[in-house]
């Protein structure tokens, strides 16, 4: 309200830091901690005296909380021991920060110097072309934050039963397809209006205010940082306009207006650039075998083969190089003692999203007899895992879809390799088909090894999809938009692609036979021309 009357920067500032704490907090902190761990050089014990004074703190000023609210029974006496207390340890606290930040200045950056989330900052990052939309989801109202290089806009609408209705029957139409790819003609006819209304319906809330605020002509790239339900969105498949179009080929997507990118806060975008450790290869790829008819194991799914994994790897490596394991070799055990030493880790096989226990969702590796490793690489797993990539591909199902969690969003596989150390993540939010999958995913490879920015990279690898006139069947989004990105626009730094090597030995060893047939010509000469006595 404060903002609607004057407008004033302060109350901006204010309503996006609001927005921002309310954002994947614990993410953030724990990404924070890991890396200060990592390349902070602090002695375990220095480490270990800080975690104990801090958690000490807490508890004191929880409890001196607790009992001057009268939560818990009033004691003068008690009161003054543990407001001693408090100062005490908060002393000893601050005593062992100034320590850090003087004699380990790497550690303290990471771990205690959150990304600056000033407005005029993040204005400083964004190029002329971009726009962040920046969402959160409130009791009873939607506020939305639009950000550019030049300007800072703010946006609020009541959440209302229409709003909450359409996301989850728009999301469900998704599934929905993909379980009944092929309906009858009026089957088709009524999931495809239901469609082109829903889509145009959330374009209309969800976007068109803040383009309609903002001096927009100039934004080619939009990023978005969803909020609650809208995470389960892709925001590339609202239509623009109202349309009566009879092909899901040709719908006004606002994919074909924007490329769009994803991350679970602002913090956590600008963290996206910060210079880090990375793998000393650049591409390793994952592609299991499943046996036909699934795995005779009571602890494991029975998995359906997949025909296109593993062709998917060898054509993203014939075209980038570096390494991948195929086939009953891939397994986890395999990924562990491996994934630290890549820059981007591609894995395409099975997944599986466990709403009740999020931290078991996995990604399923080939089955194995290995004692200590189950074939399971789960989410709790990749929480003690430090990985060293720039872009993590997780070419599998519902890759960054979960349960919603109040303040931390959507706990998910992708959510899981951010914690690890890997900036930035191509994700699904449903279930993805095997061959579309694998179409898309070399066309993006194609796109980054020309040197193309991660999101154009992906965006003209679906256009090229959904306008290839050979594509008849899969049209619906469902199958080729469940794929996003997450963090760095910037592009990937990938190593001679295996083609180009070959043209490089090729030219190589016409240089040696040119030089080889040269020196012999020489040679001959000089023996024709010796003297003779």
């Amino acid at each position: 309200e404060l903002y609607e009357k004057d407008k004033k920067d302060k109350y901006l500032q204010d309503a996006f830091t609001i927005i921002e704490k309310s954002k994947s907090t614990l993410l953030l902190e724990g990404i924070r901690d890991s890396e200060a761990k990592r390349y902070g050089g602090v002695e375990e014990e220095i480490l270990k005296k800080e975690e104990e004074t801090r958690l000490q703190l807490a508890f004191d000023k929880d409890r001196l909380i607790r009992l001057q609210e009268g939560i818990e029974a009033m004691d003068t006496t008690q009161i003054a021991t543990i407001q001693k207390q408090v100062l005490f340890f908060r002393k000893q606290h601050d005593s062992i920060l100034n320590h850090l930040k003087e004699h380990h200045p790497k550690y303290y950056d990471y771990k205690y110097q959150s990304p600056d989330t000033r407005l005029r900052k993040v204005q400083k990052y964004l190029a002329e072309d971009e726009l962040i939309i920046e969402y959160m989801w409130g009791a009873k109202t939607l506020y939305t934050i639009g950000i550019t290089k030049a300007e800072i806009e703010y946006h609020q609408q009541a959440i209302d039963t229409e709003l909450i209705a359409t996301i989850k029957r728009y999301r469900a139409a998704f599934e929905l397809y993909q379980n009944n790819p092929e309906p009858n003609d009026e089957e088709f006819n009524r999931r495809l209006v239901a469609f082109r209304k829903d889509a145009h319906y959330l374009y209309q809330r969800l976007v068109a205010p803040m383009l309609a605020i903002i001096a927009s002509d100039a934004i080619e790239n939009l990023i978005i940082i969803p909020d609650n339900y809208l995470g389960y969105i892709s925001f590339e498949t609202l239509l623009t306009e109202a349309s009566s179009q009879r092909s899901y080929r040709t719908l006004p997507y606002l994919l074909r207006n924007y490329t769009i990118r994803y991350d679970y806060s602002t913090a956590l975008l600008l963290l996206a650039d910060k210079k880090r450790e990375l793998g000393r290869w650049a591409y390793m790829g994952f592609a299991p075998s499943y046996p036909e008819g699934g795995i005779a194991s009571r602890a494991r799914e029975a998995l359906e083969p997949l025909k296109n994994n593993q062709p998917e790897v060898k054509a993203i490596r014939w075209q980038v190089g570096g390494h991948h394991v195929l086939g009953n070799k891939a397994t986890e055990a395999s990924f562990k003692q491996r994934a630290e030493d890549y820059r981007i880790l591609h894995l395409a096989m099975h997944a599986f999203a466990d709403d009740e226990h999020p931290e078991l969702s996995r990604l399923v590796f080939a089955a194995t007899q290995d004692s200590i490793e189950d074939g399971y690489l789960h989410v709790s797993e990749l929480y003690n895992m430090r990985l060293k990539a720039e872009l993590a591909v997780l070419s599998a199902c519902d890759t960054g879809n979960g349960l919603v969690h109040p303040g931390e969003g959507i706990i998910s596989l992708a959510r899981a390799f951010k914690f690890a150390g890997c900036s930035n993540i191509l994700m699904s939010l449903w279930k993805a088909n095997d061959l579309t999958t694998k179409n898309i995913m070399v066309d993006f490879y194609k796109n980054l090894h020309d040197g193309k920015n991660k999101s154009i990279a992906l965006r003209e690898a679906k256009l090229a999809y959904l306008d290839n006139p050979d594509n008849l069947r899969g049209l619906h989004p469902s199958f080729w938009a469940t794929f996003v990105l997450i963090g760095s626009d910037a592009p990937v730094e990938i190593g001679i692609p295996f083609r180009l090597r070959y043209i490089i030995y090729g030219v190589g060893f016409l240089l040696f036979l040119s030089f080889y047939v040269f020196w012999e010509r020489r040679v001959i000469n000089l023996v024709l021309d010796a003297p003779v006595d």
